[in-house]
């Protein structure tokens, strides 16, 4: 991430995070549905695109099918997203009919995807299949998550990176 970056962030904790480290910026504009980044970047120079629609209020997000045509109208070079589950062959999942088409339109919409997961979030699935694999191009994960599971993405030509904890 760049002073002049376009980023559509997803709703989620991992997601959040990112978000906090995105308060020294001062040229970089957000597209996002999620009120806990809403929250966070408000006070920083960052511009905030909101995207609308009926409020999700388990997991603070606007999501149905009017944040759908909002976010359609949009485009960014880079995507960051998280997920309820991974698998290198289906791809992400989550829990949420409304939540996995936003991902949908997002991953759509962007150049390029990064995936933000944490060790728990590999070889497990969601009720509803959304981003395929070959939509992602950098999986960002934790220390926990096990060399041969990220080596199973590297091998169908996903860059994988890992942080702490």
């Amino acid at each position: 991430i760049q002073e002049g970056d376009v980023l559509f962030l997803d709703h989620g904790t991992t997601c959040a995070y990112l978000a906090r480290e995105l308060l020294s910026f001062s040229n970089i504009r957000v597209l996002t549905h999620s009120l806990p980044i809403i929250r966070e970047l408000e006070k920083s120079r960052v511009q905030v695109l909101c995207i609308g629609g009926t409020l999700h209020r388990p997991n603070e997000c606007f999501i149905g099918p009017l944040a759908e045509e909002i976010l359609a109208r949009f485009h960014a070079p880079k995507a960051f997203l998280c997920t309820q589950g991974i698998d290198a062959r289906e791809g992400m999942s989550n829990g949420d009919l409304f939540e996995a088409n936003m991902k949908l339109i997002i991953a759509d919409r962007a150049d390029e995807v990064v995936l933000l997961a944490d060790h728990t979030k590999f070889q497990t699935k969601g009720l509803y299949p959304n981003v395929a694999t070959g939509k992602i191009h950098t999986i960002v994960t934790d220390s926990g998550t096990d060399d041969e599971v990220l080596a199973a993405y590297r091998s169908i030509g996903i860059q994988t990176m890992r942080g702490g904890r």
